[in-house]
């Protein structure tokens, strides 16, 4: 619907099911958010309606999925109490 978001992760914004994940998403005019490395005009950005880089200090693999996962429990942080406040 409208008012869905779908949420994908790619430590390098190449990762092939990511792409073809974000194709079916805008094929069906969903809105997408990616959580990616540093890198800069990934394939998958392009793709993307909403782009969170890691800074450029986190290069390798576990430093940005560490990031990743700090991100997911802030965004659900905010989905409880948006959830809880509204109940």
């Amino acid at each position: 619907s409208a008012k869905d978001l779908l949420i994908v992760l790619s430590t390098s914004g190449e990762s092939k099911n990511i792409i073809r994940l974000l194709k079916k998403a805008k094929d069906k005019n969903i809105k997408t958010a990616l959580l990616t490395g540093s890198k800069k005009n990934s394939s998958a950005e392009k793709l993307s309606d909403i782009v969170i880089n890691t800074p450029k200090g986190a290069n390798d693999t576990a430093s940005i999925q560490q990031i990743h996962i700090a991100i997911g429990h802030y965004i659900c942080e905010i989905g409880q109490s948006t959830f809880i406040k509204n109940s």
